[in-house]
């Protein structure tokens, strides 16, 4: 099942809280799925803020099998200070916290909930595959790092080495797709 999470694309909505509201959606989705037949076989996959989403909804969700992440930031709050600091060469503080403020006030939504190595603390003993692009411009590898130590086994990171942020496929094929597969093999 693909599906749009609010505020993107054919979804309804007008803002976006960068993972907090949307794993409501994903715990809505995979309601709908362990509806279907084969319900024991659901996997999650997301995307930068989907897979955020995605490790917030997985403590909530204890039938679904595994977790895929890619592009997923750790910690909203050291990313949006880096990114300030990268593209106005201002300090992360005070700046990153109004953001934050602001798109939480304008979201209804406490962004501060966005410390994802908290959730993904709790996903184990199902799988994670964290995926991430080395080259990612928008959140450093380094985040994909964070969540990869804080998460318990059943576990693999993979780097690619010229990935941009939520592309990896389109760089690296055949690689991405051997990871994924494998991953799926032998855990679903």
């Amino acid at each position: 099942m693909l599906f749009d999470l609010r505020n993107h694309g054919t979804s309804d909505g007008t803002a976006t809280s960068m993972g907090v509201h949307e794993a409501e959606d994903v715990m809505a989705a995979f309601a709908f799925l362990s509806a279907q037949p084969d319900p024991e076989r659901i996997g999650l996959y997301g995307v930068s803020m989907g897979g955020a989403a995605i490790l917030r909804a997985m403590p909530h969700l204890p039938q679904a099998r595994f977790a895929i992440v890619e592009s997923t930031y750790a910690d909203i709050h050291e990313v949006v200070g880096a990114g300030i600091t990268r593209h106005t060469g201002l300090a992360s503080f005070p700046f990153a916290q109004i953001i934050i403020w602001m798109l939480g006030n304008e979201a209804g939504a406490d962004l501060s909930q966005l410390v994802i190595v908290e959730s993904v603390q709790q996903i184990a003993p199902r799988p994670l595959l964290i995926l991430h692009g080395a080259a990612d411009p928008l959140i450093p590898v380094r985040q994909a790092q964070i969540l990869y130590e804080a998460a318990g086994e059943p576990k693999v990171f993979h780097s690619f080495a010229n990935g941009v942020h939520g592309g990896l496929h389109s760089v690296q094929a055949k690689d991405y797709e051997r990871t994924v597969l494998d991953f799926i093999r032998q855990y679903l």
